[in-house]
């Protein structure tokens, strides 16, 4: 049974196997299509990079894609290192979805214009930040930590290659 909770921030929806958020400022926006699952204990939905569960991951992913309305075998996850470095998602990878990357080694921010292309985030105890600017339709999720300025970098990337994006606070 689903159960939905809202405020004038977030829509949050408990589902048997899986929890997540969808923040309203994002909502607004029909292409952008995004969601934060939740950890949860009493729930084994598992999304992240433990390789050796990668068709356990591959599943969940496929489950949570469907419910939001996104192409399951386009998403792309960096292999997140903890760095500043932050790349330009132009094309779909040979594997689909891009999970184990290869093409995205030491990469802790994607950023794209292109249609089609899902960009996923994984994190334990550090900050997932969510740009998008509606006019220029980029978007782009970072993986930081504290101590490091990836924002920065998304930021300086965007202005060096002529694009903009808006982080909602």
């Amino acid at each position: 049974m689903e159960k939905t909770f809202e405020n004038s921030e977030i829509k949050h929806t408990i589902l048997p196997n899986i929890e997540y958020i969808q923040f309203k400022r994002l909502l607004k926006y029909p292409e952008i299509k995004h969601a934060y699952v939740l950890k949860s204990h009493d729930k084994d939905f598992r999304m992240g990079k433990k390789y050796e569960k990668i068709e356990e991951v591959k599943k969940n992913l496929e489950e949570i894609s469907n419910l939001i309305g996104i192409n399951y075998k386009n998403i792309i996850r960096p292999d997140f290192q903890h760095t500043n470095n932050v790349e330009c998602v132009e094309t779909l990878g040979e594997e689909q979805p891009e999970l184990k990357n290869s093409r995205f080694k030491n990469t802790d921010g994607l950023v794209s214009n292109q249609d089609g292309i899902a960009i996923m985030s994984t994190n334990a105890d550090c900050n997932l930040i969510l740009m998008y600017d509606p006019t220029k339709k980029v978007f782009a999720n970072t993986h930081a930590r504290l101590e490091r300025n990836i924002f920065w970098n998304c930021e300086k990337y965007c202005k060096e290659n002529e694009k903009s994006v808006w982080l909602f606070t």
